[in-house]
């Protein structure tokens, strides 16, 4: 099981410092969400808005 935490662990730092890494455009924001009850992980992308937004 301690495998299994480290893998976990990998996972975890691995997609947070690619979040980090800023998009070309600068207009896009990153960020992660992590499931670990169920092993879910992923990495979002969500624009940021500008005055046409509502």
């Amino acid at each position: 099981m301690d495998t299994l935490e480290s893998y976990r662990q990998i996972i975890q730092s691995v997609l947070t410092d690619y979040a980090a890494i800023p998009i070309a455009n600068g207009k896009i924001d990153c960020y992660t969400v992590f499931d670990t009850k169920q092993d879910h992980y992923n990495r979002k992308h969500k624009p940021i808005c500008l005055k046409h937004c509502l």
